[in-house]
């Protein structure tokens, strides 16, 4: 019985970022990792950095923002401008994609 897990332990586990995320839109996956390594950004340094990246098609605004608010969530301020940072599940994504590239490489 000693190798049954905790109920936390088991719902935990289940929360696999890889059920909920697709993989394949590179935009996401590079914005997730930008703001992983940066911890907080703005909107505007999110945009800069979505515009190095020359997607053609697709941008990052408030409705792409609040279509992946399940990994991004704001921090209002009042001085200064709204941060933007991960949630929980946005970590563990950003975490999988960062595990998947060094065991592709």
């Amino acid at each position: 019985m000693s190798n049954l897990k905790k109920y936390t332990e088991f719902i935990n586990e289940s929360l696999t970022p890889v059920m909920y995320m697709s993989v394949k839109n590179p935009l996401k996956n590079s914005v997730v990792k930008f703001l992983y390594e940066k911890d907080k950004a703005t909107r505007k340094e999110i945009l800069e950095f979505a515009a190095t990246l020359g997607e053609s098609g697709q941008s990052v605004d408030r409705r792409w923002i609040s279509r992946n608010k399940q990994l991004i969530k704001c921090l209002v301020s009042e001085e200064g401008p709204n941060q933007y940072t991960l949630t929980r599940l946005g970590k563990r994504f950003a975490k999988s994609l960062i595990v998947n590239e060094t065991k592709g490489a």
